[in-house]
């Protein structure tokens, strides 16, 4: 597998899919979801194409599908956006 930092993944919980876009389709995955040790979900499905709207922009996004319960989406953050204003000296909260 390939690792890209710019590259985050899009997760939605199985619930908000069932309650806010229940008509949509999903495609088959295998994918599984890593969330602690010796604990890993099976992927529900995959969501093409869900509409996203931020201010006027609106993009189309895919969403791995699984049964979580700690939030409804998870929309991908570049890794690497993480580090770049990150202070040399201090402490963290």
């Amino acid at each position: 597998a390939l690792y890209n930092p710019k590259v985050g993944a899009n997760i939605m919980s199985t619930s908000f899919v069932l309650t806010h876009l229940g008509e949509n389709p999903l495609a088959p995955t295998n994918k599984t979801f890593w969330i602690a040790p010796c604990s890993i979900i099976e992927g529900v499905g995959i969501m093409h194409k869900v509409p996203i709207w931020h201010e006027n922009i609106e993009v189309a996004l895919d969403f791995h599908i699984f049964e979580v319960y700690d939030f409804n989406i998870l929309i991908g953050h570049p890794i690497e956006k993480l580090f770049l204003d990150a202070p040399i000296l201090g402490t963290l909260n």
